[in-house]
């Protein structure tokens, strides 16, 4: 069966197999975290059949707090004994083969030895057959389980410290095969080798999205100019790459994504060969998309699409929206089930609730049940956009955590509502909240916003002091300040952080 068009029961019947076998093979005997956990509540891998089964262990939920606690614990970690005692059975005999046949005293070289002698002479000289020497045991166990590369969370739950989740040799190697999905998705699957290029803008550190587009790319394979964006190369040499190369797509953070295209058309250059956009790492609203694709016009593309992913560090992976499905907005994200099972926890009556995640596949760091603090509906309806039966994540996707739900001066504030209103307001070019203070002194906001030009600013600030205080449950901003865009650009780091700064917490005792 073709991967995006099999049935429901096709595709859990497939995550249940990969389940079964991963929580008795890899979970159970070489997980520190998880083994343990396992044996003090006395589950056994049997008592985990399938991905409904994983509902029945509320001991398994898992959160960003504790694997910040003890990162290395949430890595597959077998031991030489462990390999040869644990499920399958098969498991010593493929890597006591693997030994012998590097070694080269195997039955099957001989036979070939005496087959190939009994060839014409002509045959035997220039058709000789040449088999690849397999890994040693040693060698695969190493290409399997060893940590091979880091990525990090942003480290705003963490106190600042970002928590390494490692990928090995074989995580690497399935990210990179699913390169040709991924181009399908972006409807970009039948471009020449010659076509396919990419500027990554995404910063060039240990950011998921980074590794992510890089491996993808490398499967298909498609070629990839890591700039690293404005903490990188820098923004005028990041454009210049971008329009030497005739890259078809762009990908990075979007706010940052929208400061390089307004740079690029106030320095009138030619992107006229960008087809895709594709932005991560935060997200994205309508108002957003329709500036970029407006400034991309400017720039010279026809008909370009922006296309919105969501992924997270803890599954080390991203999920994208089909090319149809960006067009027409709203159909959500589209995940490979064979990599993780999805729940919806505590759905409300229109199916949002908050997603959490279970790695079924793979080595290196591993997670199940884990709670994303994000709010989304997932359906396996068929995509009204593309058709595809793969399963998708429905937006809009709110967070419902410590950094944008908010106890200000006794008000609980939900940020999610905060954005949306300058993120929709079409005056609002560009925004940042603070919050100064401290229990003693009070808690204040202050606002900062730049404006478009020709408008009557004291009637739009008076309008987004009163939507603030609807969004805020009726509390109002201390002050609003008009800051040019160029002054807010600085003030947000967009060239600079990894992410905007739009809401600062700077209280004493936040």
């Amino acid at each position: 069966m073709q991967w995006d068009t099999m049935t429901r029961e096709q595709y859990e019947a497939l995550q249940d197999r990969q389940l079964k076998r991963f929580i008795a093979e890899e979970v159970y005997p070489f997980h520190p975290y998880y083994g343990d956990l396992f044996r003090k509540h006395g589950i056994l891998p049997r008592h985990i059949g399938s991905v409904s089964d994983l509902r029945h262990f509320s001991e398994l939920f898992t959160t960003k707090t504790i694997i910040a606690a003890q990162p290395e614990a949430f890595v597959v970690q077998p031991t030489p004994k462990r390999v040869f005692l644990s499920p399958p059975r098969t498991r010593p005999l493929v890597l006591v083969a693997r030994e012998l046949a590097r070694a080269g005293i195997a039955i099957p070289n001989l036979l070939f030895d005496q087959t190939l002698n009994r060839l014409p002479s002509l045959l035997y000289r220039f058709g000789r057959v040449q088999l690849p020497r397999p890994l040693s045991a040693k060698a695969f166990l190493e290409y399997r389980y060893a940590p091979h590369f880091p990525t990090g969370t942003t480290g705003r739950s963490t106190g600042g410290v970002p928590t390494v989740f490692w990928f090995t040799g074989v995580d690497m190697a399935r990210m990179a095969k699913l390169g040709s999905r991924y181009f399908s998705l972006l409807g970009m699957g039948n471009l020449q080798p010659q076509e396919r290029r990419c500027i990554d803008l995404f910063p060039v550190s240990i950011h998921l999205a980074d590794l992510f587009l890089r491996e993808v790319s490398r499967g298909v394979p498609a070629m990839v100019f890591p700039t690293g964006g404005g903490k990188g190369i820098g923004t005028e040499r990041s454009l210049r790459v971008a329009e030497a190369s005739e890259a078809r797509l762009l990908a990075g953070v979007p706010d940052y994504v929208e400061r390089f295209l307004e740079y690029a058309v106030d320095e009138k250059r030619n992107l006229s060969h960008v087809e895709r956009v594709i932005l991560g790492g935060d997200a994205v609203g309508p108002k957003r998309r329709e500036s970029i694709i407006e400034l991309l016009r400017k720039c010279g593309a026809m008909d370009p699409v922006v296309i919105a992913s969501y992924g997270f560090t803890e599954a080390k992976i991203a999920f994208i929206e089909c090319v149809e499905g960006a067009r027409e907005g709203g159909v959500g994200y589209h995940v490979f089930p064979e990599l993780g099972a999805v729940e919806i926890l505590d759905p409300d009556p229109n199916s949002r609730g908050e997603v959490c995640w279970s790695t079924i596949v793979g080595a290196g760091t591993v997670v199940l049940r884990y709670r994303t603090g994000d709010h989304a509906a997932f359906s396996w309806e068929p995509c009204p956009a593309c058709g595809r039966t793969l399963p998708r994540i429905v937006g809009p996707i709110t967070r419902k955590t410590s950094d944008m739900i908010k106890n200000i001066a006794g008000t609980l504030v939900d940020f999610n509502h905060v954005c949306e209103v300058f993120e929709n307001d079409a005056s609002v070019t560009e925004w940042q909240v603070e919050i100064v203070g401290d229990k003693n002194a009070g808690e204040r906001i202050n606002v900062f916003v730049a404006l478009r030009e020709g408008i009557d600013q004291d009637a739009v600030c008076w309008r987004l002091v009163s939507a603030f205080k609807t969004a805020a449950d009726g509390l109002a901003p201390y002050t609003i300040r008009v800051f040019s865009h160029e002054e807010l650009v600085v003030r947000l780091g967009i060239e600079t952080e990894l992410k905007a700064q739009r809401i600062k917490d700077l209280r004493k005792e936040a």
